[in-house]
This record gives C-alpha cells, sequence and structure tokens, in this order.
C-alpha cells in the first residue's frame, strides 16, 4: 500500500502545475500507471526501491534558462533519451512510444512522432521493423 501512496504522492506533484484540468487529469493517469508498473517490475526482480527517471528526463524545478542545458527539447531528442534510458531493448510500438513520452509530461500525438521516428531510424539512431499479416501491419521500434 506504501507504494500505491508513494506513486500517487509523485504523480500529483508531477502534474501540480498544470492549469488545464483536462490535460492534468490525463497526465496524472499516465505518469500514476507508469510509476505503478515500475513498482510492480521493481517487485517482481526483488528491488523494493521504485525505479526512478535518469536525471536527463527530470522535469525542471525553476525558470532559470541556465539549468535547461542538456534537457532533450525536440520531440527526437526526447525519443532518443528514451533510448539511452533502455526503453527500446524489446522493441516498442509508436503507441507504446507516445504513452512513455506522456509519462514524462511531453504530450505528443502519435503523427508528431511518427516522422521524428524515420528520421532516427534513416540516421541510424533506432531500427524498425514490420510485424502482422495481411492488411494490419504495425511497426516496431528497436536500439540499432
Amino acid at each position: 500500500m506504501d507504494v500505491l501512496l508513494d506513486a500517487r504522492k509523485r504523480a500529483e506533484a508531477a502534474v501540480e502545475d498544470m492549469s488545464d484540468p483536462d490535460l492534468r487529469r490525463t497526465a496524472f493517469q499516465v505518469i500514476l500507471k507508469h510509476l505503478l508498473e515500475q513498482s510492480s517490475a521493481a517487485t517482481d526482480s526483488n528491488t523494493r526501491a521504485v525505479a526512478r527517471p535518469p536525471a536527463l528526463l527530470r522535469e525542471r524545478n525553476s525558470k532559470d534558462p541556465e539549468q535547461d542545458v542538456g534537457l532533450p527539447r525536440s520531440a527526437a531528442e526526447r525519443i532518443l533519451a528514451l533510448r539511452d534510458q533502455g526503453f527500446f531493448e524489446g522493441g516498442r510500438g509508436i503507441g507504446e512510444i507516445r504513452d512513455e513520452l506522456q509519462a514524462h509530461g511531453w504530450m505528443y500525438a502519435l503523427t508528431a512522432i511518427s516522422g521524428p521516428l524515420m528520421k532516427l531510424v534513416r540516421q541510424r539512431q533506432l531500427r524498425r521493423m514490420i510485424f502482422g499479416e495481411g492488411k494490419k501491419k504495425n511497426f516496431k521500434y528497436f536500439n540499432p
């Protein structure tokens, strides 16, 4: 029960400065889901600590532009930050990538990340494979 309470408090803290109530609610749900998934994965591997995102993915705490150095700004940079975190180890679909970006507070539509994903594939920063049969085909993105 402590894990649930901790995850809820962390999710609330992550969205407390959002002014739009609909965006706040959606971001809270995505972040809480992500934190609970992380805690269950940590529990499954006999680890008690809840995994935290690396410093590169943490939100900034002030408006000081000097603290912005090194933070990913574009969709492609943010996707690469996820890659560096090990997110693409098992292959991920575009919907999973969008959900993970949202868990970090970066809201993108699927259509907004498809272009940066293709660019990263062409630059060999990521690779992709087609899965599915017939008319329904899905792409999964992997580490190169």
